[in-house]
Parts: structure tokens; C-alpha cells; sequence
């Protein structure tokens, strides 16, 4: 039926979603490891060089999004 077509469209996109959440998530903590600068956009629009306590904190972060994601 159309609607159980609808829901494998669905179900094949976000899984097109998770994996590709899961390579970003991994590329951004293999980027961190390795001692790449990282960055994020201030107020201005400028670039802001996080700091040792920014990039903790972002690691972290991201190691959760990737444990959820690459499940």
C-alpha cells in the first residue's frame, strides 16, 4: 500500500540520517584526537578558537551524539 511505502521511505531516510550522523560525529572526534584546531562561529560571525575546557566539553559532546547515532 502507499502508506507502507511512505513508512519505508521514511524509515530508509533516517537511517540515510543516523549514518551519516555517525561519520560526522566520528570525523569531528578523530579531528579533536588528533590536535586539530577547532572552531566554531562567534556572535559576529567571526571565528573563535576553542579553547582546552571548550574542546573537553565538545568532545564530550560529540561522543554522545556518536554512542546514539552509530548504534
Amino acid at each position: 500500500s502507499i502508506y507502507r511505502k511512505k513508512s519505508e521511505f521514511l524509515a530508509d531516510e533516517l537511517a540515510k540520517e543516523k549514518k551519516q550522523a555517525c561519520t560526522d560525529a566520528q570525523r569531528h572526534l578523530g579531528a579533536i584526537d588528533n590536535g586539530m584546531r577547532i572552531t566554531r562561529h562567534g556572535e559576529n560571525g567571526e571565528r573563535v578558537i576553542l579553547n582546552d575546557a571548550e574542546i573537553a566539553a565538545d568532545k564530550a559532546r560529540t561522543a554522545k551524539i556518536a554512542a546514539d547515532a552509530c548504534k
